[in-house]
């Protein structure tokens, strides 16, 4: 296993550098360190293998479905297992 891991490993070659990423959405250039794109103010992240910038994850949205879950169980027990 370890053969094959090495050998995989050494088919894929070294990381290509990129000066600029692209916006998932609109497809606009902008610089590596970039939050947020310029045009359509989307968030982004990193830079995948493509030269595409990564689109950032909604935290906002996760927490506010887990409060949501959580509120509607607690409605669940005070409307009827009281």
């Amino acid at each position: 296993m370890a053969l094959l891991d090495f050998i995989r490993r050494k088919k894929k070659g070294p990381k290509p550098v990129y000066q600029a990423k692209r916006c998932p959405e609109c497809n606009e250039n902008m610089p590596l360190k970039a939050v947020r794109c310029p045009s359509c103010k989307v968030r982004v992240g990193g830079v995948d293998r493509y030269g595409k910038a990564r689109k950032g994850i909604g935290w906002f949205s996760y927490l506010f479905c887990i409060l949501s879950w959580v509120a509607f169980i607690y409605y669940i027990k005070w409307a009827f297992l009281q």
